[in-house]
């Protein structure tokens, strides 16, 4: 009999928990990510921009609290004008 109280208020508090949470997709016009690379010992860094192919973040109770991801690797985009940058990410 315990046992099965003890499976039945495990089950409830886990339904409450899970239908709290909301899950919101992310606005890919809107969204990017920057990325920034740096050389060995500090001397000198490359950054530049990559969009999302898809994305949610989870959120609960007004704080995000996960997510999930998928970059365009296509899209990768330096904000250097630079040769050798752009050697690294044709490559």
């Amino acid at each position: 009999m315990k046992k099965s109280i003890l499976v039945f208020l495990f089950f409830c508090i886990y339904t409450i928990t899970v239908s709290a949470q909301e899950k919101h997709q992310i606005d890919l016009s809107k969204s990017t990510l920057t990325w920034n690379g740096s050389k060995l010992f500090g001397f000198g860094s490359h950054e530049g921009t990559i969009n999302f192919k898809e994305g949610k973040i989870i959120k609960n109770n007004n704080k995000i609290i996960g997510g999930e991801f998928t970059i365009d690797m296509n899209s990768i985009k330096s904000n250097e004008k630079e040769t050798r940058v752009k050697n690294l990410i044709d490559q």
